[in-house]
């Protein structure tokens, strides 16, 4: 589902949008410009030449312009130009990194032009810090479901908690999938422990149609491996309750391949192997979602780069409402990028095959098998794109 106008229009060439801003709070070097509109959609931190300097209240500059679409003020579209703020909450002897909207814009004229360069002012007002987020964060939680992502491998590396705004819907079955702003993200680094860093608050100044959701997201690290892990559970601001965050449903156990440990890499597992699992220990799944995907491996490439292109192409996933709640996603990132999920949190386990090719290249195709347990208010739930 997107959020998109009907009739927008892709661009087809290298767009710009050139802003004079004025009135920001000064400029500091963590501060962001973000771009977002729903009808356009695009969503996306502009970097800008020349980029703002620190103490400054307005600049001119001229950034890219990201999106699916082409803005057009003659179809109503409206374009927000808001200024994220750094600040740094404590938790006794735990800092995190937050994330707010200080300043907004928004704009009603901006026509962008396919292959040009559009002109615009924004002459920014502060955003009404009316949202409020208790975050005492049991990440001690999060990180003991690190033995479910891998047995022995996997640490956790990083939390977040996050306030995303969606246009129309943050329920499903009607929740766009194509377009998201985050309204405050609260980064607990590395620290693993317990933290309370109280209430929270953040501007709101979309229009009415945008609806919140609380995102929860942790990732693990997978040693010797080319995979990592994600947790990410969402839940609408309005279902969100004032007790501590913890994982609503943890991984699926012990995933098998024709009864092999999937953790172990089997290999010769045929065409038509039989794929199994033990229930989680947290919560109960309403259904489970295997995915299986192929990828090739090119190591001398690998060897030659200092970090694999992800891709980032669009992701399947299942949905439920008014809660969703995804268990981590094993990424394989390469030349060719795959990607595999688990909702709940699991980790993947991997059938490979390995071959020579010429040169001293070693390329592996490797089909990752990604077991998700998944809750649900719905009876059935359906798969969307």
């Amino acid at each position: 589902m997107s959020s998109a106008r009907r009739d927008l229009v892709a661009g087809t060439a290298p767009t710009n949008i050139a802003l004079n801003v004025t009135d920001l709070e000064a400029w500091d070097t963590s501060d962001r410009l973000q771009v977002t509109s729903s009808q356009a959609l695009t969503n996306y931190r502009a970097f800008f030449s020349p980029a703002p300097m620190a103490g400054v209240t307005s600049f001119n500059g001229t950034a890219p312009w990201f999106g699916d679409g082409l803005g057009d003020a003659s179809k109503g579209d409206v374009v927000f130009v808001h200024q994220r703020v750094k600040s740094t909450p404590v938790s006794g002897t735990s800092t995190a990194s937050l994330m707010t909207t200080a300043k907004f814009a928004r704009l009603t004229d901006v026509t962008i032009i396919d292959g040009g360069t559009a002109n615009a002012s924004a002459q920014m007002t502060a955003a009404p810090q009316s949202g409020a987020m208790a975050i005492a964060l049991r990440s001690s939680q999060f990180a003991a479901l690190a033995p479910d992502v891998h047995p022995t491998l996997a640490t956790v590396e990083d939390g977040q908690v996050i306030v995303l705004s969606v246009p129309h819907s943050a329920n499903y079955p009607d929740m766009p999938s194509t377009l998201v702003t985050s309204l405050a993200t609260l980064d607990v680094l590395t620290d693993p422990s317990d933290v309370d860093y109280g209430t929270i608050r953040y501007g709101q100044f979309l229009d009415p149609f945008w609806k919140e959701f609380r995102r929860v997201f942790f990732l693990f690290n997978v040693a010797n491996s080319f995979a990592t892990a994600t947790f990410q559970s969402d839940v609408p601001m309005s279902a969100v309750g004032a007790g501590a965050i913890t994982p609503v449903v943890s991984p699926p156990k012990s995933p098998l391949v024709n009864g092999m440990d999937a953790f172990s890499f089997p290999s010769g597992v045929g065409s038509q192997p039989t794929i199994s699992w033990s229930p989680p220990v947290i919560g109960t799944a309403s259904s489970y979602v295997v995915e299986i995907f192929a990828m090739t491996l090119d190591l001398q490439r690998y060897q030659r780069r200092s970090r694999w292109r992800d891709d980032a192409r669009p992701q399947r996933h299942f949905v439920q409402g008014p809660h969703r709640h995804l268990a981590s996603r094993h990424s394989v990132l390469g030349e060719n990028h795959g990607e595999a999920g688990a909702l709940g949190h699991r980790g993947c386990g991997a059938v490979q095959d390995w071959d020579s090719a010429p040169h001293g290249t070693v390329r592996g195709r490797i089909h990752t098998v990604t077991f998700r347990s998944r809750v649900s208010r719905l009876e059935r739930p359906r798969l969307v794109q």
